[in-house]
């Protein structure tokens, strides 16, 4: 990973729109990013795609970059992530559940529920952390990096969102 002032060289040539910008801007980063990538797809063929995608809205969106509000290497890291989950959610229309199902005995289950409609049961910052935690397979340390928080407060919002989630769960039964 660069420096802050080479970094810093590399967003002026970008934004500059220069060959040599894109041409440091992929030598110096594609590495770092592409095992981002690979290890949230799970699939070198897919992450090479998305590093694509990622240097072209990185090329395409420089000027919204703002070195106030964290380093290029993390804009960048978020860009990438973004597009690789946005990926999977693609892929993944619905989400089994195990151990959950509507029966005639009235126990309730479910076996199918939309991904996303589970994660708009939550804020967004419990859905993110539950997200990589359980649906894109991150340790803790890992979904703390990415969304760039403390451990204890990651631990603290899959704790709360599972709870959340539990709790509407519960109720839902009861309503059956």
């Amino acid at each position: 990973m660069k420096s802050q002032v080479e970094s810093q060289q590399i967003v002026l040539l970008l934004k500059q729109k220069s060959e040599e910008g894109f041409s440091l801007l992929y030598d110096n980063y594609s590495a770092n990013l592409l095992s981002l990538i690979t290890f949230i797809t799970k699939s070198k063929e897919v992450a090479e795609d998305i590093l694509q995608d990622t240097f072209i809205r990185v090329w395409k969106n420089i000027e919204l970059y703002d070195a106030h509000k964290g380093t290029f290497y993390t804009w960048m890291l978020n860009i990438a992530r973004n597009l690789s989950i946005d990926y999977l959610r693609k892929q993944k229309k619905h989400l089994q559940i195990d151990n959950l199902q509507i029966e005639e005995s009235g126990v309730f289950r479910i076996e199918y529920m939309d991904f996303e409609d589970i994660l708009k049961l939550l804020d967004v910052k419990q859905s993110k952390a539950i997200d990589l935690v359980y649906f894109q397979g991150y340790t803790h340390e890992q979904a703390a990096v990415v969304l760039s928080i403390p451990l204890g407060t990651l631990k603290s919002r899959v704790k709360l969102g599972l709870k959340k989630l539990k709790n509407h769960f519960r109720c839902f039964h009861h309503a059956l």
